[in-house]
């Protein structure tokens, strides 16, 4: 990296940050401060905010909170009240608003240990820390101050807990009515809760809206957009849904368009930068000016996550450990005091608190930001000089790095063996789920209430309730009325419609990630125009070919659809066509990139709520985590196995090396830029590793010593493909491993190998027919030796003839509609 794709004006460039305010870096100047990018809310007036401190309590003594509440509880509010709002009446201002914007408590890191040092001392203990929580909370009810969003998203914890007390007080019954609502059309009520009442308080808060029905969408909207560009992770979508379900707002087209469509995109460098909560200053100029610079050569995704860890894990940390630091030139106790903190994840994760298993990719990171810093203060000294400091990482530190990747790669090959096992397990229980679930929808649908019926030999009823409430009651499925049904061997009750398009795309989804290794976010982009076809010039034979676009690196590639993945696509198609036979097109949101895509002919699709919506990557993996449970499928110590979706990509290379296939042609079918990743997804085991894969190289070491591990050639690939000409025989073909010899010396007929033509049948009967013929002639002169090997013979013969059999019993097989090249003009 270069300053040279730096221009002068980074440091003079204006830009807006999360809210709208327009900021401009301060680089290279450190003697200007860097404006305070934080938003406060603009001064206004309504009539409660300039009323007295004992008006104040007036009111909060007469909400139904504190009304009909115990002394004690209302003694404790009001002091609290009152304290806070004594700490604000000594800054300048009119009113509690322009007292509030005055005292700056919003800009401060620590808001609640700045209004308590408005008293003139310092905080002693925490539980006054929870005091002031109380006191400027009860100040917020009652619209004494209304706070700006930026300040309630950042005080995520507090705002939660204060939810529902505040709406309670504004607005008891409309409260009521909320939570009726989410009770009667939520599916999960809590999680709704959890994610809306805090959404709605912020609203109200800030808005100063005396009930949940003056809130309108532009509110809901607004505060949406806003969340999204300060939290880690955008505001749940639960708000709208929790006001319609309690009708304050209507169901109409507009609205849920919004509902569903909206989404934040790409932020700038600067507002992710500032999400991280990191202190402005010099080096977080310098971090901005760095990451833009960066992000012109990586995508979006690797970029947040560069981001987090260069200011949320690096600098943020080192600003707690030393308040004030504004140069990358650290103390050796300040560096060995971050080094101690990284290990561990930080508050505001789920996962606070427990150790880091990646801490060399942070390392690695850092070293690089320093090195490049360097770098560019050698090309630019008039700009970069002052930033460049030694590197804090040093040779031993990153030797952390190899050691993690070690045992991470010990840790995927043991998950990769304790799964291999019970993947064709796992592959028959969904084939036997969807076949019994199919069934049973098939038999269910003509019949009435109460009528009987069997599948697969279970007694099963149709009925008209599921977990005690009636059919009529709930909201009609996507693809039609609901179709309860009673199985009478295990007492279920359950949607025959829904377990039937549930069990079949868990069957689809297993199908496919095991018959391709794909990851999951191909899975995701897998289309109509992902199916192709080659006729080989030789034979004239097609060969139908899945077209996998780039994800993870630009490497877009082809790969052999086998009979087995043939099925499953031929099903899907079925399935995501509509009346005219067409798959439909629409837009995919990118959560990885934040983009939407243009329309496309996605296979993973399907009816949600009577609306053709994309198949999430969180959707698959939860019907991954059903099937598997459904399974039955158990590890050594007997807990549940479960199967992830990158899972099948390992087990997928584990298996193709495994049967013989040459790592660096696996490398080509996996899209991986080294054949060292791939050999890191095969777990092949290590008495196996030495007696195939090893020796296989020790035999042509002599021939070409290092063309096992590089791309191959185009000659090789083209080697590749032809080697299918060379398979076919006169029944079908041959399905042994590129490369290998013929290990039944070419007797077809015996070996298992032969994949059989059906259309070849008649060739059989009449090889078979010759067979008899010579059993025959041999048993009349006693060549005991050649009746040995003619039964043998005909007993394959009569294998092969049931397997073509089996074949052309099976429903004639739909086309799979592969898009053809128009030929120009």
């Amino acid at each position: 990296m270069t300053a040279e794709i730096l221009t002068d004006d980074d440091r003079t460039r204006p830009y807006s940050d999360s809210h709208g305010k327009v900021r401009r870096l301060s680089l290279p100047q450190p003697a200007v401060p860097a404006e305070n990018g934080n938003t406060v809310t603009t001064p206004v007036d309504w009539p409660r905010t300039h009323c007295s401190i004992e008006k104040a309590l007036d009111y909060a003594r007469s909400t139904p909170f504190l009304r009909d509440a115990p002394w004690q509880v209302r003694t404790h509010a009001t002091q609290r009240l009152r304290e806070a709002l004594a700490a604000l009446a000594k800054v300048t201002g009119n009113s509690w608003q322009e007292r509030w914007i005055n005292s700056e408590i919003e800009q401060s890191q620590a808001p609640f240990e700045a209004l308590i040092s408005l008293k003139g001392r310092a905080v002693r203990r925490r539980y006054e820390v929870r005091l002031a929580v109380t006191g400027l909370t009860w100040a917020f009810a009652v619209d004494l101050i209304r706070p700006s969003y930026e300040f309630l998203f950042h005080q995520v914890s507090a705002m939660r807990k204060a939810a529902p007390f505040v709406l309670s007080t504004r607005d008891p019954e409309g409260f009521t009515a909320l939570q009726a609502g989410i009770g009667r059309r939520s599916k999960n009520p809590e999680r709704v809760r959890k994610a809306a009442l805090p959404q709605l308080a912020r609203i109200m808060m800030h808005t100063g809206a005396p009930s949940i029905g003056d809130i309108e969408i532009a509110d809901v909207e607004q505060a949406y957009a806003i969340g999204a560009r300060i939290l880690p992770v955008p505001p749940a979508g639960a708000t709208y849904d929790a006001l319609t379900w309690a009708q304050f707002m209507p169901e109409d087209g507009a609205a849920m368009v919004w509902g569903h469509q909206k989404r934040v995109g790409q932020l700038s460098v600067e507002q992710l930068v500032d999400r991280t909560q990191i202190s402005p200053g010099r080096i977080r100029d310098l971090l901005v000016v760095y990451l833009r610079a960066r992000s012109t050569s990586i995508d979006y995704s690797t970029l947040t996550g560069l981001v987090t860890t260069l200011a949320k894990n690096f600098w943020a940390l080192v600003q707690q450990i030393d308040p004030g630091v504004d140069t990358l030139r650290l103390a050796p106790e300040v560096v060995v005091e971050w080094k101690e903190r990284v290990r561990y994840i930080q508050p505001g994760h789920g996962r606070a608190g427990q150790k880091r298993v990646n801490v060399g990719s942070i390392y690695a990171a850092v070293r690089a930001f320093y090195w490049d810093i360097s770098d560019w203060a050698h090309q630019s000294p008039e700009r970069f000089a002052e930033y460049a400091a030694p590197n804090i990482i040093s040779n031993d530190d990153m030797r952390l790095l190899a050691n993690e990747a070690s045992r991470q790669r010990a840790r995927s090959h043991a998950r990769t063996r304790a799964r291999l096992p019970f993947l064709e397990a796992l592959a028959e229980s969904v084939e036997t789920q969807r076949s019994w679930y199919a069934e049973a929808l098939k038999a269910a649908s003509p019949l009435g209430l109460g009528d009987s019926f069997t599948v697969q030999g279970v007694s099963c009823t149709r009925t008209t309730r599921m977990s005690g409430k009636v059919e009529q009651g709930r909201r009609p499925h996507a693809t039609g009325s609901r179709i309860f049904v009673t199985r009478h061997d295990t007492g279920q009750v359950f949607d025959a419609r829904h377990l039937e398009d549930i069990t079949f795309w868990q069957w689809a989804i297993v199908g496919i990630l095991k018959e391709t290794g794909m990851r999951i976010e191909e899975l995701e982009e897998l289309s109509h125009t992902s199916l192709s076809q080659y006729r080989l010039p030789s034979t004239g034979e097609l060969l139908p070919l899945l077209q996998i676009a780039p994800s993870k690196v630009d490497r877009e590639r082809v790969m052999l659809i086998s009979p087995d993945l043939a099925d499953v696509l031929t099903d899907v198609l079925e399935r995501v066509r509509d009346k005219n036979g067409r798959v439909p097109t629409f837009e995919r949101w990118d959560s990885n990139e934040r983009l939407t895509l243009p329309p496309m002919p996605l296979l993973m699709q399907r009816d949600v709520n009577g609306r053709r919506s994309s198949i999430k990557r969180g959707w698959v993996m939860d019907q991954l985590l059903l099937a598997t449970t459904a399974a039955g499928l158990l590890d050594t110590d007997g807990e549940p196995l479960v199967f992830q979706p990158h899972d099948f990509r390992r087990l997928f290379l584990t298996d193709i090396v495994a049967t013989g296939l040459p790592i660096h042609i696996a490398s080509k079918l996996a899209g991986h830029r080294s054949v060292n990743t791939t050999e890191g997804y095969t777990a092949v085991y290590p008495e196996e590793v030495f007696t195939a894969h090893r020796l296989y190289i020790e035999r042509r070491r002599a021939a070409r010593p290092e063309s096992e591990y590089r791309e191959p050639t185009d000659e090789e690939w083209d080697e590749f493909h032809a080697d299918f000409d060379k398979r076919e025989l006169e029944l079908g073909s041959c399905g042994r491993a590129f490369g290998t010899p013929c290990v039944h010396e070419h007797a077809c007929l015996r070996c298992p190998m032969l994949r059989v033509n059906p259309a070849r049948k008649d060739r059989l009967v009449q090889k078979k027919a010759s067979i008899e013929r010579d059993l025959e002639t041999a048993q009349r002169q006693g060549w005991v030796g050649e009746i040995g090997i003619l039964k043998i013979t005909l007993a394959g013969a009569e294998q092969k003839l049931k397997q073509m059999e089996a074949a052309t019993s099976r429903p004639a097989s739909v086309s799979l509609g592969m898009p053809a090249l128009r030929q120009p003009a």
